[in-house]
């Protein structure tokens, strides 16, 4: 696997050479022979960005993610980060394809204790994946711990029925609890394993284009 670089001489890595093959083949074509438009070469590159962008947030030790989150995210990740003043041509555009793993990621439920309830993505109904019932607003910090039944490793039925409307409550009663509680983990909702996908994530960002 090749690295580049960009910018502020950060290596970047090439995505594997067979989530791309497809698209770039179509690429070649007219768009009557089933090649890509303009709008559909963007996505492409949007999916390719959001790539690197899944890769700071799964990867915490890489070089590239030391040095990006030293000036840009010291006290939080690239998901809650700011653009910044004068930003680099490399954080740009990675920061710019936040959108797309926003749309196509969602947590994990392990523990429950790193997932606000309310605010954050958990539920598998993109691409909110998040209730449809509205929380209060002095419950915003919430954390999903608090719908899990622990010492019974089930979801705490009375409660989840309570706080929230019967769509949401069913979706909610189907996730899967492991009695490990290991941390909950960010996943990308569109492929099976739960790991990030170009392809997948170009269709992402051409459905919300």
């Amino acid at each position: 696997m090749k690295s580049i670089v960009i910018g502020e001489q950060l290596p970047l890595r090439y995505p594997a050479f067979s989530e791309v093959k497809t698209l770039i083949i179509g690429a070649c074509y007219k768009k009557d022979n089933g090649g890509l438009r303009f709008r559909e070469m963007e996505a492409f590159n949007d999916a390719m960005l959001a790539k690197q962008a899944w890769r700071l947030l799964h990867d915490e030790q890489s070089l590239v993610h030391k040095i990006l989150k030293a000036k840009y995210f010291p006290h939080g990740h690239i998901l809650t980060a700011e653009l910044g003043t004068k930003p680099s041509f490399t954080w740009r555009s990675v920061w710019g394809a936040r959108g797309i793993i926003q749309k196509g990621s969602r947590w994990l439920i392990g523990n429950g204790e790193k997932v606000r309830i309310w605010e954050d993505r958990w539920l598998p109904r993109p691409y909110s994946f998040r209730p449809i019932t509205v929380g209060r607003a002095e419950d915003a910090t919430r954390r999903v711990a608090e719908l899990i039944d622990k010492v019974n490793g089930v979801w705490n039925e009375p409660v989840v029925r309570f706080w929230f409307f019967p769509c949401d409550a069913e979706i909610i009663f189907s996730l899967p609890l492991c009695q490990s509680w290991p941390e909950d983990q960010l996943i990308w909702h569109f492929f099976a394993d739960g790991k990030f996908s170009i392809k997948s994530a170009y269709h992402v960002a051409r459905a919300n284009s």
